[in-house]
């Protein structure tokens, strides 16, 4: 076998896993997306207050998936199954803005979000996108090193999905709003805590060294 054909027989696994990786990004991000818009539907008995078991159940799937460490994990999953910063940027742009196509694409497709699909507040979500995406990206490129920066970077989604429940300071019964909001709250709050501190967890036990006593 010559050093050439060592080197791709070598590269084979990494290459196929690469690309299992951008699917997985692409397969989560057209679920976020679709996700998102359909905890959005609401129906005439959750209005009326006839169906608040639903009502809550909604907003709290709802929270979950809107919550920004889920859009920011698209971004830094992205940039972590690529091969450059230039495409590390570029991926974790891409990943949030096609959930965001999804999201929009079905409210257009179903009528839900009427005329102002493509248009007005929805478009400040885009420009996060383009914006915040690009850097979220790069921390993604910059979580495959072995390094210290590499398990900074790789914590950097769990984290915030701990912190922020804590920082907007939504872990708690909010006694002003109806029940199913406030419930809402609090559910959504202890599942990003509950799965940051997982994810905190797994990676440090896939990145820490282990004693080998």
């Amino acid at each position: 076998m010559t050093c050439d054909a060592a080197a791709v027989h070598a590269n084979g696994p990494q290459h196929a896993s690469a690309v299992r990786g951008r699917l997985l990004v692409v397969a989560l991000a057209a679920a976020v997306g679709m996700v998102s818009f359909l905890s959005n539907i609401t129906s005439t008995e959750q209005l009326s207050g006839q169906a608040d078991v639903v009502l809550a159940a909604r907003w709290s799937l709802s929270r979950i998936v809107n919550a920004g460490a889920v859009w920011a994990g698209l971004s830094v999953a992205a940039g972590y199954f690529v091969r450059s910063r230039w495409a590390a940027a570029v991926s974790g742009a891409a990943a949030p803005t096609m959930a965001l196509l999804v999201h929009y694409s079905a409210g257009a497709v179903t009528g839900w979000l009427g005329t102002v699909t493509w248009a007005g507040d929805n478009l400040t979500w885009f420009a996060a996108a383009a914006l915040l995406g690009p850097p979220l990206g790069l921390i993604g490129y910059a979580a495959r090193r072995p390094t210290g920066v590499g398990m900074a970077a790789a914590l950097v989604v769990p984290a915030g999905a701990v912190l922020r429940p804590i920082v907007l300071g939504t872990l708690r019964w909010d006694g002003s709003v109806p029940w199913p909001n406030a419930l809402a709250g609090l559910v959504s709050s202890v599942v990003l805590i509950v799965a940051g501190v997982a994810g905190v967890c797994v990676i440090g036990r896939m990145r820490l060294p282990r004693s080998s006593g």
